[in-house]
C-alpha cells in the first residue's frame, strides 16, 4: 500500500488527535474515578445533601448500610424502624424513618420520615 502526500497529512492529524485524547483521558483519570463519591443532589439545588428525606439512594442496599447513611446525614431522627414489605408503620411520627425491606434485608422502597 502506497500513501501519497495528500493521504499522509490527514492520517497524521488523526493519529495526533487520538494520541492527544488518550493522554488527556489518562491525565484526568484520577479525577473521573472520584465521580462515584459525589452524593446525589436535590433537583434544582446542586451540591446539597438531602438531609430531610426521602433517600432514594437507599433502595437496593442493606438496611444496615441505609441506616448508617441516614444517620450520617442527620442526627434529628431518633428512630429508624424496619418493616417487611407488606407491613405499614402505624400513625405518623416525624422522628421516625421507615425502612421497608425484603427477606434478605435489602431496602425495597424509598425511605422517608413519618
Amino acid at each position: 500500500m502506497v500513501f501519497t502526500g495528500k493521504a499522509v497529512l490527514p492520517l497524521l492529524i488523526l493519529f495526533g488527535s487520538i494520541m492527544a485524547a488518550t493522554l488527556y483521558v489518562r491525565k484526568r483519570g484520577g479525577e473521573m474515578s472520584q465521580a462515584n463519591l459525589v452524593r446525589m443532589p436535590i433537583i434544582g439545588e446542586i451540591n446539597k445533601v438531602n438531609r430531610e428525606g426521602p433517600w432514594p439512594e437507599c433502595v437496593g442496599i442493606s438496611f444496615k448500610e441505609c441506616s448508617k447513611l441516614i444517620e450520617s446525614y442527620t442526627q434529628e431522627f431518633a428512630e429508624i424502624e424496619i418493616y417487611d414489605e407488606g407491613e405499614e408503620p402505624k400513625g405518623f411520627n416525624p422522628k421516625r424513618v421507615a425502612l421497608k425491606v425484603d427477606e434478605s434485608g435489602i431496602v425495597t422502597t424509598i425511605p422517608h420520615k413519618g
